[in-house]
């Protein structure tokens, strides 16, 4: 009786030992993982208004009336710490 209670006590101690380092290591891998190097693309989209042969930001101009052309600017820029790979802008 006394070997059996003894033998739970050491499977309850290395099943919690193994589960602590389980634990530390998917951690670790976790904070791999997140401290890679990865682009972060930033992107703006700025647009105009023609109106009587001049441009007007779309911020000031309240209302866009049928037959006016809008002028598009996109602005990407990569602030991460990796390049971005095969990064296409379509608009």
């Amino acid at each position: 009786m006394l070997k059996s209670k003894k033998r739970i006590g050491v499977l309850f101690v290395a099943v919690l030992t193994l589960l602590a380092f389980g634990m530390a290591g998917f951690a670790q891998k976790h904070f791999m993982l997140t401290a890679t190097a990865r682009p972060e693309v930033k992107i703006q989209l700025a647009g105009a208004v023609e109106r009587s042969s001049s441009a007007v930001l779309l911020e000031k101009a309240t209302v866009v009336n049928p037959g006016e052309i809008l002028d598009w600017t996109i602005t990407s820029e990569n602030a991460g710490n990796a390049a971005a790979i095969e990064y296409k802008t379509v608009g």
